[in-house]
């Protein structure tokens, strides 16, 4: 019996500090569980809250698709109207981007300078002056063309013109900044020309 007594007074105090043991252990696994939990909330709400943004992103991402494709049927109809108004022009008329390159002409354009040369509107169109004409005319017409861009101002003089048969004229030139609807900044440089021979 004293040896049962003995047993029972180890185990009791060894079974109460288990007892301890395992509620503490039981009382950290809730507490990590519920850090747990709760670090998954954060991340859930940080999760919500860059959808929201994405979603703003996207309708603003929208909206300026929107004004582009606006802005771009915008210049298209300007193109258009610019294109048939020239074409029943007597003068040649000719727009330029802000590199030089052609962006198109009239066939008065084609008639009076490009012919001559054995070259057609499909030859200069899309290309620059230099592609066509002699180097010294082209730079000649270089220079007024990015006068008239960074001043965005008319220019109003002579230039040079070349016919290919070793003649060379000056002829009146008007130059303009060209912009679309709504801008600002010009995206080109549109001319005109006044032959002698109209």
């Amino acid at each position: 019996m004293e040896i049962e007594q003995i047993i029972l007074g180890l185990m009791v105090p060894c079974i109460g500090a288990l007892a301890t043991v395992v509620t503490v252990l039981w009382r950290n696994q809730n507490t990590a569980t519920a850090g747990s939990i709760q670090g998954l909330k954060n991340e859930i709400a940080e999760l919500q809250n860059d959808v929201k943004a994405l979603r703003q992103t996207e309708r603003e991402l929208q909206r300026q698709i929107h004004t582009l494709q606006s802005e771009k049927a915008q210049l298209y109809t300007q193109f258009l109207l610019l294109q048939t108004s020239h074409e029943s022009s007597p003068l040649p008329m000719w727009i330029k981007d802000e590199t030089g390159r052609i962006l198109g002409a009239n066939e008065a354009y084609e008639k009076h300078y490009l012919r001559p040369l054995g070259k057609t509107l499909h030859d200069w169109i899309g290309n620059f002056d230099h592609d066509v004409f002699p180097a010294d005319v082209a730079e000649d017409w270089r220079v007024n063309d990015m006068w008239v861009f960074q001043r965005d101002q008319i220019f109003d003089g002579e230039e040079i013109i070349d016919l290919g048969d070793g003649k060379r004229t000056r002829h009146r030139v008007i130059k303009h900044p060209r912009r679309a609807h709504g801008m600002t900044r010009p995206f080109g440089i549109a001319g005109i020309s006044i032959p002698d021979e109209l």
